[in-house]
């Protein structure tokens, strides 16, 4: 099974569907900003996921869903990384997949 990287950021108004979202992305990825989840997905999945968002914002809300090809993630240079505790932040496994990722 191939998987995917895929980063998922919104910017949702309503408290209720924003704190929705959240918690089902935790379900699914990791969440390495307030607004931003890290996923690694099979294609089927990633489908899935991508008709689920819908339910999560209204036409003034932004959503964006990013594939990440193996070339754009060497590419990608993070900063001012920080390891929170649990709930604040990125977590010490996100983190480190994105190392994996973008930094070797």
């Amino acid at each position: 099974m191939v998987e995917n990287y895929y980063l998922i950021a919104y910017d949702i108004s309503s408290d209720r569907k924003r704190t929705a979202l959240a918690q089902f992305l935790e379900t699914i990825g990791e969440r390495i900003n307030k607004s931003v989840f890290f996923c690694n997905l099979p294609q089927s999945g990633a489908d899935d996921l991508k008709a689920k968002l819908y339910d999560y914002y209204d036409d003034n809300d932004h959503l964006i869903f990013i594939k990440l090809c193996k070339t754009c993630a060497h590419n990608v240079i993070v900063l001012n990384e920080k390891v929170k505790k649990k709930g604040r932040g990125a977590s010490a496994s996100a983190v480190a997949s994105l190392r994996a990722l973008y930094c070797s």
